[in-house]
């Protein structure tokens, strides 16, 4: 109860979600589709556009963590929902395989980039002090929440407005997050705040 009163806090809950809502539940489930219906060899297609978003984000991850101790959280925050927001919402304007796997790398650049950040910026707020089961388990939640959510509203937006739309709204959410943590987002990190 006492995190949800911190501005760092709200920030990393609308970054949970709409991270929970563009790399976890619309590329899962909406981004098969878009390789499958669009370009020919359709289910190869969908195949390699999800190997390459987890392709970006696995090398990612190889440094993020690092660099989140040595930069601060909220620059990687940052790059994290500015990469996605731009790569993301751009998929469905892919116009060939090749743009498209390139999106998908670059977007899964953006996860890699948030994913470990936000994370630190949790643990920081909570500290060795106190008990943190709620405020992680409400991060957790709002992450499923995105996920859950991003199939069935980005799934109807591409069915009635195209996966361009769909794509695009996945780049309005992470946006109006990335404004949210620039305004309101702190450095958690000690030594760089």
């Amino acid at each position: 109860s006492e995190a949800i009163s911190l501005p760092t806090y709200q920030s990393l809950l609308t970054s949970g979600f709409a991270n929970g809502w563009a790399n976890f539940g619309a590329r899962v489930s909406v981004l098969p589709l878009f390789a499958a219906s669009v370009f020919a060899n359709g289910s190869a297609a969908a195949g390699l556009a999800l190997t390459a978003f987890a392709l970006g984000t696995a090398v990612t991850l190889q440094f993020s963590g690092r660099l989140a101790d040595a930069v601060g959280r909220k620059p990687l925050i940052i790059a994290g929902l500015a990469a996605t927001t731009v790569f993301t919402g751009s998929l469905g304007l892919a116009t060939h395989v090749w743009s498209l796997l390139l999106l998908s790398v670059l977007a899964g650049v953006g996860g890699g980039l948030m994913n470990p950040a936000q994370q630190a910026t949790l643990a920081d707020l909570i500290g060795n002090e106190r008990s943190g089961g709620k405020a992680l388990s409400t991060f957790q939640m709002t992450m499923d929440a995105g996920q859950i959510c991003a199939p069935i509203v980005v799934g109807m937006l591409a069915e009635v407005y195209g996966f361009g739309v769909a794509f695009a709204s996945c780049g309005a959410l992470t946006l109006a997050s990335l404004i949210v943590w620039l305004l309101r987002g702190q450095e958690t990190r000690k030594e760089l705040a």
